[in-house]
């Protein structure tokens, strides 16, 4: 019991940090030098925490 609440913990981790990236990546729209890194770098934040949390989730469902 006490490993599903820390992986829902971290899992909810996760999907804040992917909540922040993609607000990062919509902040970076705006006009400014080297604008391309840093949508690049939110989007793959993003995506691999969305990625790890969601195979977190479905692990944690067939245990």
């Amino acid at each position: 019991m006490f490993i599903a609440t820390g992986k829902l913990w971290f899992v909810l981790v996760l999907f804040v940090i992917t909540l922040l990236s993609g607000f990062g990546f919509l902040a970076s729209f705006e006009p400014t030098e080297n604008a391309m890194v840093f949508r690049t770098g939110y989007a793959l934040v993003s995506g691999a925490s969305t990625a790890r949390a969601l195979f977190l989730l479905i692990r944690m469902r067939k245990q």
